[in-house]
Order: C-alpha cells, then structure tokens, then sequence
C-alpha cells in the first residue's frame, strides 16, 4: 500500500489480498474521502458520500453495473462545509475490468474483508481470472458563490493486483487544478495497466495455438490436426472463439466509461472554477485528451488483435 498525504490532498493505492480487501483498508478509506464533510447540509453531502462510496466498493467487488448505472455514478456533486461561503465536492470515478493468468483457481472463501468476486476462464492449460481497477476522485470545486475554491482532492486506487509506479506522462500543470489533473494521472495510469494486462492474457492465447517447425516432423501430431477423433481441438478451438467475443466485449465498454467524463472536463467552463480562463480550460482539457487518446489506441489495438486471432482460430478450427 502506498499512502501520501497533505493538509489538502491524498492519495491511497491497496491491492487485494487473497481476494478480499480487509476491513481497516475500506475504513481508511471512508475517512480520507469522508473528512471535509460537516456543516449546516451535512444530511444532503452523507447521502451523496455514501452513495458514491457505497457504489465505489459494490463496483470494485460485485457484479460488474450496467452501463446506465456506471453513466449515473460517474460524476456527482455534494455540498462541503458551508461555514462561510463554502464549496462543492464533485465526486469521480471509473472502473477497469481485464484478466490475468494465474496458477490456478484459488478458493477465497476463508478470507476475511470485502470479497471480491471474479470471473473465471480457461484456455488450454492456462487460468484465467478477472482483474479489475477502480479509480475514485473527491474534487473541491465552485459552489457558485465562492469562486476560488481551497484546492481540497482525495483519490483512491483500488486494484487486484501490485504494479510498478507509472512514470511521467508530460501532463500540463496550472494551479487550481491540482485535483483534476491528479484523477486525470491516475486513470491514465490505470489505463495503461489495463493494456498491459490484456496483451498479457492475449500473448498466452497465441501460445496455446502456436506450432513450431519441428512440430510438422511428428507424424503423430500431423495425424493429430488431421483427424480429431475425440473432438479435443475442436472444443479448444470453440473454446478460443468465445473467449475472445466475450473479450472483445469487455473491452469496447473502456472507451465508453471514458467518455462518460467528457461532460465534466472538456464541456464545462466552470470546473472545477468559476469562470476559468483559455490557458486552465486548455490544459484541463489538453490533459484528458491526453488520457483519451492513449486509452482508445490502447483499446483499438487490443480489439485488432482479437480480430486477427478469431480469423486465425475460425481457419484452424475450419481445417480440422
């Protein structure tokens, strides 16, 4: 776990333990994200709170949400403390799904904490389990009344899995939009591991089907991929085919969440200030940009990928 903080921000990345992320991590992170809530409308800002959060975590561990559901939790907006003129927290966040080879299934019933339930594959003599990265934000932004906002901002990384600090990614600065660009950086990272699971899980697809010269001296073998007289690579091949449709599907869904935070940081001029100029709107925007450009190549060249394999694997499969 690596946990910074400062009198205005912090920052807290935990991945799971034996499926399950214990209890003291989930009530850090209710305190961390839940600290600038008090004043006169407390009652309104525990109820967004709590539904972020509570979403946040069901996202994160349960059934993977609609569409619909993802959209309406993207982005919300709650009073912070009103003792003066005050100033809105702007809750964000997105989630990752992808895979990841493993040794073998694990039963994680006898942990204890938040479970986190996984799908599960198999290809060949490879395992496969569901991954998943969530990325959640809480943003000080303009009520309308005050106009520069204190530049309050908490994000929180959850993952399945330990991953190396991602390098700089030459995002522009302005002060003001520390939060922003801070939850910006951290789906971009987050992103980028998502791509690199991926063409992990699909590296090990063209390892299941590849063939080595020496292989076409084995008689046996040829008799093999001639005649399937128990059906064993015909099921592996069907196999393949669906696990790379359900694949591609997972994947399309990325560039969509992505989107969905188009209304937050590329159409409106009043966050996370009021009346922003040209130069803070260009580089809050320039920055997602940013983040949107790497995320849909990384996606387009994952789904052609898929693409060329389900060619190959249709020819394989049509050849037995």
């Amino acid at each position: 776990m690596l946990s910074c903080a400062h009198p205005s921000f912090s920052l807290l990345e935990h991945t799971a333990s034996h499926g399950h992320f214990d209890f003291a991590t989930i009530n850090y992170i209710f305190v961390i994200m839940g600290r600038w809530i008090h004043g006169d409308k407390t009652t309104l800002t525990l109820f967004e709170f709590a539904n972020s959060m509570m979403y946040f975590l069901t996202a994160h561990a349960g059934r993977w949400p609609s569409r619909n559901v993802r959209t309406s939790h993207s982005s919300m907006a709650s009073y912070g403390p009103v003792s003066g003129p005050g100033f809105l927290l702007q809750w964000l966040q997105i989630h990752f799904r992808c895979f990841e080879v493993v040794s073998s299934f694990k039963d994680y019933e006898r942990g204890t904490g938040l479970k986190c339930g996984r799908e599960r594959a198999k290809i060949g003599t490879y395992v496969l389990e569901e991954r998943r990265i969530s990325v959640l934000g809480s943003v000080s932004t303009s009520n309308g009344l005050d106009e520069n906002p204190p530049p309050f901002f908490c994000i929180v990384i959850l993952r399945d899995f330990q991953a190396a600090p991602e390098k700089s990614q030459g995002y522009n600065w302005k002060p003001g939009l520390e939060g922003t660009i801070a939850f910006q950086a951290a789906v971009f990272s987050s992103a980028s591991l998502w791509e690199i699971k991926w063409n992990d899980v699909l590296d090990k697809v063209d390892e299941v089907l590849r063939v080595r010269l020496e292989d076409t001296m084995d008689r046996e073998g040829i008799h093999k991929w001639l005649f399937d007289d128990n059906f064993q690579r015909s099921e592996l091949y069907v196999a393949i085919l669906q696990v790379l449709r359900i694949f591609g599907e997972y994947i399309r869904t990325a560039s969509d969440d992505v989107s969905i935070l188009d209304r937050v940081f590329l159409e409106t001029k009043n966050f996370p200030m009021r009346d922003m100029t040209p130069r803070e709107l260009e580089v809050m925007r320039s920055n997602w940009r940013l983040v949107k450009d790497f995320q849909k190549r990384a996606e387009e060249g994952l789904l052609t990928r898929i693409m060329h394999k389900t060619e190959e694997v249709k020819s394989l499969r049509d050849g037995v």
